[in-house]
């Protein structure tokens, strides 16, 4: 209903305007409408409106006063709750949106706010209507941490349909983009007997492999990764000593090893290897080396003066040599047969020593023929000497047998030499000595 308005009559005129019974009356239904309106009867549903369209409802206090609903303030721009620690709800009807058109502070300065949600009620904030114009922003002062904390033992869930980016990412190229200077991911742990490390799942859920830290706090700490075979097993494990590989090494491109690798499998080398040592501790531990690619080498470089170490037994396969020599001109393999030691180019074969060089039987119990250094060349027979040479010719051990048809003396003594059994010339005459 319109209000209604008295008729005060026309001035000085008694016989103008509304009688007053009439005046009371439309007092009465004016302070029963607004009395309606304000106790929320059944009849305009408690609601203070404004009829012209678009028209404002303003409830100011006077001065410094403020405005006062059922235990809550609101003064100037600041709604607050006249109970201490009590709580201030905003609830939609129905499923409707509680929407906040500008920006969403909670607390400002050192004060801690909170933005809570009842039951299993969802706080929503939606930039610009699902566009993507919009974006939220929760930033602290300069230096400030922003902390998402839960409460108790429950979990904190990010989802997200696209990817996340962190950092100076526009946009994420991963399901995690990190773009900064030095993007780095620091694992923590809290006590160093516990393994951190990351997991990797099958769509189930179920670990198929996994990597992590193992030790505890000194020196001894390392990588190892593992992978699903019927159980989660160990394949790679970086040490302090250097790396251990567990089951068969495979690499496709040229291998360099600076330092101690332990393969307890076959490593297996599809292009050239080459192996690299350091001034003390260079090595290579494996049960097999093989070279996949067609024709390609497999090259230990020790590095400088270094040497290459083989701790163990050397086994090449029949017809396999150990080439020398930048033609490969000595050579030492197996036929299937024999064992050979050959030099194939335009050179001589040396067997050098500054002591005996000596040729014998595998066991070493028997010589056949012994070289001494500075001294005599010695022959045996069935490991008994039987020539050898002197400073002044031959020594011969038993008979000497000749199947030529002539011997030769050409410096016999031409006197005797009164040495019994040796031979002279007596002009043309050869004799032997009586003594």
């Amino acid at each position: 209903m319109a209000r209604l308005i008295i008729d005060t009559g026309i001035e000085g005129n008694p016989a103008t305007g509304d009688t007053l019974r009439t005046a009371i009356t439309k007092v009465n239904t004016n302070f029963s409408e607004l009395y309606t309106d304000l106790a929320a009867t059944t009849s305009s549903n408690g609601n203070l409106t404004n009829e012209d369209t678009n028209g404002d409802v303003k409830i100011f206090a006077n001065g410094t006063g403020i405005v006062e609903i059922d235990r809550l303030s609101l003064n100037n721009t600041t709604i607050s709750s006249l109970d201490t620690n009590a709580d201030i709800t905003l609830t939609a009807n129905g499923t409707g949106n509680i929407a906040v058109s500008g920006p969403l502070k909670v607390g400002t300065g050192s004060a801690a706010g909170n933005v809570t949600s009842s039951g299993a009620q969802d706080i929503k904030i939606d930039t610009n209507n699902g566009t993507n114009s919009g974006y939220i922003e929760i930033k602290d002062g300069a230096g400030g941490n922003i902390t998402i904390e839960n409460d108790g033992s429950g979990d904190i869930l990010l989802k997200c349909g696209g990817q996340v980016g962190i950092g100076d990412v526009g946009s994420p190229d991963t399901s995690l983009h990190i773009k900064q200077s030095t993007a780095t991911i620091t694992l923590q742990r809290t006590n160093d007997a516990n393994k951190p490390g990351i997991d990797f799942q099958s769509n189930g859920g179920n670990v198929r492999a996994k990597m992590y830290m193992d030790g505890t706090d000194g020196t001894n700490k390392e990588i190892v990764f593992k992978t699903m075979d019927g159980s989660l097993d160990e394949k790679f494990r970086v040490t302090l000593a250097g790396a251990k590989v567990t089951g068969t090494l495979a690499v496709t491109g040229a291998a360099t090893v600076s330092t101690t690798l332990g393969v307890t499998g076959a490593t297996t080398l599809s292009g050239g290897a080459t192996i690299l040592g350091d001034t003390t501790t260079g090595s290579l531990t494996t049960n097999d080396i093989t070279s996949n690619g067609s024709n390609a080498d497999i090259t230990i470089d020790p590095q400088g003066t270094g040497a290459v170490k083989v701790i163990g037994n050397l086994t090449l396969d029949d017809s396999d040599e150990i080439k020398f020599g930048d033609a490969g001109d000595l050579r030492i393999f197996h036929n299937g047969s024999h064992s050979i030691v050959r030099e194939s180019g335009t050179g001589s074969l040396y067997l050098q020593s500054n002591n005996n060089v000596i040729l014998g039987k595998d066991t070493g119990a028997e010589v056949m023929v012994r070289g001494i250094a500075d001294g005599a060349v010695e022959l045996y027979h069935d490991n008994n000497k039987k020539f050898e040479t002197t400073s002044g010719g031959v020594s011969v051990t038993g008979n000497l047998a000749a199947t030529g048809s002539q011997i030769d003396f050409t410096n016999l003594p031409t006197s005797d030499p009164t040495v019994a059994g040796r031979l002279w010339n007596d002009t043309g005459t050869v004799k032997i000595s009586a003594g």
